[in-house]
């Protein structure tokens, strides 16, 4: 699984820099919605989320590479996550962006940085085209 989520890293970052984020993720998992392979268990969102993890300290990815590759990782074993993009406001005034994936209720957040509150999100369903989220909440439920 380190092998993949590495190649997926590497691929995100590299598509991510010419690309969107939408068309990153069309390329990387595709536009149908997930389905459970038949025969094959679902994959082990703690190992997805360690591989890629590992396979950061190798690409020296920020947040939005890591969390592509996560989510094409999940998305290519059956999964259907979600890739959520969000900001907050650090004390010093200035604004920061994050990314994380949601997947059948759990938070996977590749760069663990704190509460912030969640504006869209990407799933198969919607072709990976960022969606609005509704009454979004902070990762952490605090108020950043």
């Amino acid at each position: 699984m380190r092998l993949r989520a590495l190649v997926l890293t590497r691929r995100a970052r590299r598509y991510l820099a010419r690309s969107t984020t939408t068309a990153t993720l069309t390329r990387l998992v595709g536009t149908a919605p997930a389905r459970p392979r038949e025969g094959v268990a679902g994959i082990d969102h703690a190992r997805a989320l360690a591989a890629v993890r590992a396979a950061t300290r190798a690409t020296a990815a920020p947040c939005l590479p890591q969390a592509v590759a996560l989510t094409a990782l999940l998305a290519r074993h059956g999964e259907t996550p979600a890739l959520i993009l969000g900001c907050r406001r650090y004390p010093d005034g200035r604004w920061g962006a994050h990314a994380w994936v949601e997947c059948a209720g759990d938070v996977l957040d590749p760069v663990p940085s704190g509460a912030h509150a969640a504006l869209a999100r990407c799933d198969a369903r919607g072709g990976w085209v960022p969606a609005p989220v509704a009454g979004s909440e902070p990762l952490d439920g605090e108020r950043g």
